[in-house]
């Protein structure tokens, strides 16, 4: 916790001059080391489609909505927006990365967050319009905003832009994972080592480990899964003074497997 507050803190200072803006109708836009894209995504499952891709320079990285240790979550912006009802951002799976600061949790190379999209009239076109707050870092970390636009058309045609955002939508986890699932989650001392630890316990792993990524208190922070015995996982717990606090509260876990990824909420034993 206190690594984020330093990393905040030092974020705060940067001179507003680095962050750049930019603005793009479906273009690329760049940002530092980044460049963006907001891309109809078509309509899929009955759901109507965008997508906002970013490409990172090789090394740098940006966060996922719990960025760890160190790091800042992205902050979406749709009020510009034209006919649009509601705009949902889909997170696709995240990796657990370390540099200075610390353990972060995010995305590198690339990232493309799905957007399930609602018209307020149906029968109009949605002209999107996205602020994004958010950081791309390596061993600094660079705030940006940028304006990105697209409109959604009400008949959509095929094109790779669209292929692009379904590639995205099958790394968002879902509620099912292939087998992949959730028993219990129970709070327990860390053993020899002071404080406490989240143990959780998953079906239908296989072989694959797997990395756990915690929300549900934004004081609390859980360090990376040990595996204890087939399906059975430690998180260090950093920040509980007490255990009354997180027993009998509702997490939100998301599983990563390999390939497979799972998002279920659960109650602490």
């Amino acid at each position: 916790m206190e690594k984020k507050l330093l990393l905040l803190a030092m974020l705060a200072a940067i001179p507003a001059s680095v962050a750049w803006a930019g603005e793009g109708d479906g273009d690329w836009v760049m940002v530092d080391q980044a460049r963006l894209r907001l891309i109809d995504g078509g309509v899929e499952g009955g759901r109507r489609l965008a997508g906002l891709q970013i490409d990172l320079s090789p090394g740098w990285k940006t966060y996922w909505r719990v960025p760890g240790e160190s790091g800042v979550p992205p902050v979406f912006d749709w009020s510009a927006s034209a006919n649009l009802k509601e705009a949902e951002v889909l997170f696709p799976a995240p990796a657990r990365l370390h540099d200075e600061g610390g353990e972060a949790i995010g995305y590198q190379d690339e990232v493309i967050f799905p957007v399930k999209v609602a018209a307020g009239d149906p029968a109009q076109p949605v002209s999107l319009k996205l602020k994004l707050s958010f950081a791309v870092c390596q061993a600094i970390c660079i705030p940006a905003e940028a304006t990105l636009s697209a409109t959604l058309p009400v008949d959509p045609a095929a094109t790779p832009e669209r292929q692009v955002v379904l590639d995205g939508l099958a790394k968002v986890p879902a509620a099912t994972g292939g087998g992949l699932d959730v028993r219990e989650a129970a709070l327990k001392p860390a053993g020899e080592r002071e404080g406490y630890e989240l143990v959780v316990r998953l079906e239908g792993m296989g072989a694959t480990p797997a990395d756990i990524f915690v929300e549900g208190d934004p004081d609390l922070y859980f360090g990376a899964p040990k595996q204890r015995e087939a399906g059975l996982y430690g998180l260090p717990v950093l920040g509980l003074k007490q255990p009354d606090a997180l027993v009998g509260k509702t997490l939100r876990l998301t599983v990563v497997a390999g390939a497979r990824s799972v998002v279920r909420s659960v109650v602490v034993h």
